[in-house]
C-alpha cells in the first residue's frame, strides 16, 4: 500500500490519466454516431464500394492494434526496466525533474524528501506507467478510427460500429490504475 503522502503527490497524475482515458473511451464510442451524422447532413456525399479485401486489411490492422494494446503495457512497464532504472540509483534531485523538460522542480523535491527513497522512486515511475498506458490507449483508439474511416468511406455507419466494441473493450481493459501499478512495482525493487 502506498503511503498517504505519496498518494497525495500522485493525485494530479491520477486525475489527468483518468480524464484522458475517459475522453478517449467516449470518443471511440461516439465515432459510429459521428459517421452517421456526417452522412445524414450530407457533408460527405461521395460513397465508395470497397473491395472486401480492403476491409479485411483494415480488420487485420485493427487486430494488430488490439494485440499491441494488450501487450504495450508489459513492453514498457516491466520489472526489467524498473530494476534497471532503480539500480542506477537516481538522486532525489533527478527524481524531482520534469520528465520531459528535465527542469528541476523544487516544490516536488521538498515533497519527495518527506518520502523514503523507494516511495520517491515509485513517484518517478509514474511517467513510465503513464507512457505504457498511453501506448495502450492509442492502439485502442486506432481501432475506432479505422472504423470511423470505413464508415465515412462506405457511407455505412455500421462499418464504424463493428470496430467500436473491440476498441471500447480494450479501453476498459486499460483503465488507469496508477496506485496499483506502483504498488506492484514496489515488489520489483531490490
Amino acid at each position: 500500500m502506498l503511503s498517504p503522502a505519496l498518494q497525495s503527490i500522485l493525485k494530479p497524475a491520477k486525475t489527468t490519466m483518468s480524464l484522458i482515458w475517459f475522453a478517449l473511451l467516449v470518443s471511440a464510442v461516439i465515432y459510429p454516431l459521428l459517421a452517421y451524422l456526417i452522412r445524414q447532413k450530407g457533408w460527405i456525399t461521395v460513397q465508395f464500394d470497397l473491395e472486401p479485401s480492403l476491409i479485411m486489411i483494415a480488420a487485420v490492422f485493427a487486430a494488430v492494434a488490439g494485440v499491441a494494446s494488450l501487450l504495450a503495457g508489459g513492453w514498457v512497464f516491466k520489472p526489467a526496466t524498473v530494476q534497471q532504472i532503480y539500480k542506477a540509483k537516481p538522486s532525489l534531485k533527478e527524481l524531482a525533474r520534469h520528465p520531459h523538460t528535465k527542469a528541476p522542480d523544487e516544490q516536488l523535491l521538498e515533497q519527495l524528501k518527506s518520502l523514503d527513497y523507494n516511495e520517491a522512486f515509485l513517484f518517478y515511475l509514474k511517467t513510465l506507467y503513464m507512457n505504457a498506458m498511453m501506448a495502450r490507449w492509442v492502439a485502442a483508439e486506432f481501432i475506432a478510427i479505422i472504423g470511423l474511416t470505413l464508415g465515412l468511406i462506405t457511407a455505412d455507419f455500421r462499418q464504424a460500429a463493428y470496430f467500436v466494441g473491440p476498441a471500447a473493450l480494450l479501453m476498459l481493459l486499460a483503465t488507469p490504475r496508477l496506485e496499483g501499478a506502483l504498488d506492484r512495482a514496489r515488489n520489483w525493487l531490490d
